[in-house]
C-alpha cells in the first residue's frame, strides 16, 4: 500500500489540475542569498569552481551543493510550487530527502520567520523536483525558501497562482555583510531534516543576518587556497568550525592558526569565532581534547598579541542537558535537536559579539 493514498500529508508530487504561473528564481522580484550569481548553463554554486579544484576533490564536488542558499519574495498566492532541475537525486542513508534535496518554506512576519511547509522530492525524482505547498489562505506575506543542503541544483522556478501579486520581500536582513561559516558536514547541515534546521540557518533567523555556508562534508582541510578565498570575502563575522576533517592533530596544528592568520591579515577588525567539535564523546576523547587544545591555542595566541576580536566556543558543551546523547543520528551528525542546541548557543554568542538584540 502507498502511504500517500492513506495520508495526503505524505504527497510529494505536483497535483494535476492546478493552474499556476512559473517564474525563474533568478529574476526580479525574487532575491537569492548565500550563493554566487547563477550562470544559466551551470549549477548554483557557493564558491568558484576553481577554488574547489585547487582545494580538494570533495570541495570541488560539494561547491555545487546549495546549502545556505535562500530565496525571498512576497506574494498573496495561496499556492506556492517549485520546479527544480538537477542531474541526479542525492540519496543518503542517514538523512531524509526533505533535508538533503528538499526546499522548505517559511513565512516572515514582524521580524520573525515561521516554518510553513516543505517541498520534498519523491524517491524517484531523479532529475527534477515538482512539488506544491498550500498555505491555506491568500493573504499577502513574505516567503523565505531554503535551498537543499546536499543537492546540486541547476534551475529553480517558482509557481504561483496566475493572478497573484509577486513583489520583493519586505523582510530585510540587518545592513552589512553576511556571517560566513567554514567547516565540515556538521556546518553544511548533515543531518538536519529540513534545510532551515542547519545551525547556520537557525542563527540567521535568530539574528536576522544574511549568511554564507561554506561547510564541506569530509573536506574541510584549511588549504592555503581556501584560506585566501575566505580572507577575500566581505564578512560581518567569521565562524571558523575547522576541526573535524583535519586528518590528524598534527595536520590541524599545522593549518589552523595559519588559516586564521591569513584571514586576519586581510581583515584586521573582523570578529572571528572559533568552534570545536560538538560530538566530543564520539571517537577517541584524548584526540578530541588535543584537537580542541589546538583551536584554543590559536585563539589564546591571538589574544596575547593584542587581538581583542577573537572568541572561542567549546563544542563539548553544545549537547549538554537532558537527552544530550539523542542529539545526533549516528554519534556524529546532529539531528534537529542537536542543531537547535548548537544554533541557540552559537546565535547567543554571536549576538553578544555583534551587539545584536535577540
Amino acid at each position: 500500500m502507498d502511504i500517500q493514498k492513506i495520508d495526503k500529508n505524505f504527497l510529494t508530487r505536483m497535483p494535476s489540475g492546478i493552474d499556476l504561473r512559473f517564474y525563474d528564481a533568478d529574476e526580479v522580484p525574487f532575491e537569492v542569498y548565500g550563493l554566487l550569481p547563477h550562470q544559466q548553463d551551470e549549477p548554483y554554486r557557493r564558491i568558484p569552481l576553481q577554488v574547489g579544484k585547487e582545494s580538494n576533490i570533495g570541495v570541488e564536488y560539494l561547491s555545487a551543493s546549495t546549502t545556505g542558499g535562500r530565496i525571498r519574495f512576497r506574494t498573496n498566492s495561496r499556492i506556492v510550487a517549485i520546479s527544480a532541475e538537477w542531474p541526479n537525486l542525492t540519496r543518503m542513508n542517514h538523512m531524509p530527502l526533505s533535508g538533503s534535496s528538499g526546499f522548505d518554506l517559511y513565512v516572515e512576519e514582524k521580524g520573525q520567520a515561521h516554518y510553513a511547509k516543505s517541498l520534498i522530492p519523491s524517491m524517484d525524482s531523479d532529475t527534477k523536483l515538482e512539488a506544491v505547498a498550500d498555505l491555506e489562505t491568500g493573504k499577502e506575506r513574505n516567503i523565505l525558501m531554503h535551498f537543499p543542503l546536499y543537492q546540486r541544483v541547476d534551475r529553480v522556478r517558482i509557481g504561483l497562482e496566475p493572478q497573484a501579486v509577486v513583489l520583493p520581500s519586505t523582510a530585510k536582513y540587518l545592513p552589512g555583510a553576511p556571517i560566513v561559516y567554514y567547516g565540515s558536514s556538521i556546518t553544511q547541515g548533515g543531518c538536519a531534516s529540513i534545510p532551515g534546521n542547519a545551525y547556520p540557518a537557525i542563527v540567521s533567523r535568530m539574528l536576522r543576518c544574511d549568511h554564507v555556508n561554506l561547510g564541506f562534508s569530509g573536506s574541510c582541510r584549511g588549504e592555503k587556497t581556501m584560506a585566501r578565498y575566505l580572507a577575500s570575502l566581505p564578512m560581518r563575522a567569521f565562524v571558523c568550525d575547522y576541526d573535524h576533517n583535519a586528518p590528524d592533530v598534527g595536520y590541524l596544528e599545522a593549518t589552523h592558526e595559519s588559516l586564521f592568520q591569513t584571514v586576519r591579515e586581510k581583515q584586521p577588525e573582523l570578529p572571528i569565532l572559533f568552534l570545536s567539535k560538538p560530538d566530543f564523546s564520539n571517537g577517541d576523547e584524548k584526540e578530541n581534547d588535543a584537537r580542541r587544545s589546538v583551536i584554543k591555542k590559536t585563539c589564546v595566541n591571538a589574544q596575547r598579541r593584542g587581538d581583542a576580536n577573537v572568541y572561542f566556543l567549546d563544542g563539548e558543551q553544545f549537547f549538554k542537558g537532558f537527552n544530550g546523547d539523542g542529539c545526533t543520528v549516528d554519534g556524529c551528525h546532529p539531528n534537529d535537536l542537536g542543531f537547535t542546541r548548537m544554533g541557540e548557543k552559537i546565535g547567543a554568542k554571536l549576538a553578544q559579539i555583534l551587539n545584536i538584540p535577540l
